[in-house]
């Protein structure tokens, strides 16, 4: 097996295009759904995992910092949908919507959430309204997308008040793109610097409220190969 990260040299466009077909994979949502089931059985006793803390603390925030309460949300990157479970826990009043752009990871998620509302879709190219949504959460996605930049854009274009980027990948270092392997697929992933990532949110039209590390250290690394995800709240200017 391939080392777990190896820079990008050269045609890395044309790379990531072929890797990018990794998350189309029939096999990975079986897969993926091995660790998240885990997870979900967790928190369903009461003992969350930090990931899922989190985010659940980005949408208290954003209900404190509006005077009615969010009606809508959409996740893009949703997978298989089960982080609309996590929110429906405890916010079962908002209407949860997921966007893949892995058909097989949709096609999966109906299968376990009949009820959600999931949609094969492209990051850079969304199929939504301007401000559609009250809140938009892109969920682990960007650092598998080439154009991230247009998908920034994106985000924020169909968010009316907020935008959380969750577990984002950030370093000190510069915007970094490696290939490695993930659920037995060879992948791309991005390790965004984290003033070109934030000053980019900031050129659509939005400000950050917050942000949460994931882990206990709040350190910013300076090794692109260590990224340190970090969840980020932003709201319409």
């Amino acid at each position: 097996m391939a080392p777990p990260f190896k820079t990008f040299a050269k045609n890395h466009k044309i790379l990531s295009d072929n890797l990018s077909q990794a998350w189309k994979s029939k096999s990975l949502p079986a897969r993926q759904w091995r660790l998240v089931e885990s997870q979900l059985v967790d928190f369903g006793k009461g003992s969350p995992c930090q990931e899922f803390l989190i985010f659940l603390k980005a949408i208290d925030a954003c209900r404190d910092a509006l005077a009615n309460s969010p009606r809508s949300l959409l996740e893009i990157g949703c997978s298989s949908g089960y982080y609309g479970h996590v929110l429906k826990s405890k916010f079962p009043d908002i209407n949860y919507t997921g966007v893949d752009y892995s058909e097989s990871f949709i096609n999966f998620g109906k299968l376990k959430y009949p009820n959600f509302d999931l949609i094969v879709g492209d990051t850079t190219n969304l199929i939504f309204k301007d401000q559609e949504f009250d809140i938009v959460v892109s969920g682990c996605v960007l650092l598998h997308v080439y154009d991230w930049k247009l998908g920034v854009q994106e985000a924020c274009r169909v968010a009316n008040n907020f935008v959380i980027f969750h577990r984002t990948p950030v370093t000190s270092s510069t915007t970094t793109l490696f290939k490695k392997w993930g659920y037995l697929k060879q992948m791309f992933e991005w390790a965004f610097n984290e003033q070109e990532f934030v000053s980019t949110v900031n050129s659509s039209g939005f400000k950050k409220l917050q942000s949460w590390t994931i882990h206990d250290d709040l350190r910013l690394g300076t090794d692109p190969k260590k990224p340190k995800p970090i969840t980020y709240l932003f709201q319409r200017i």
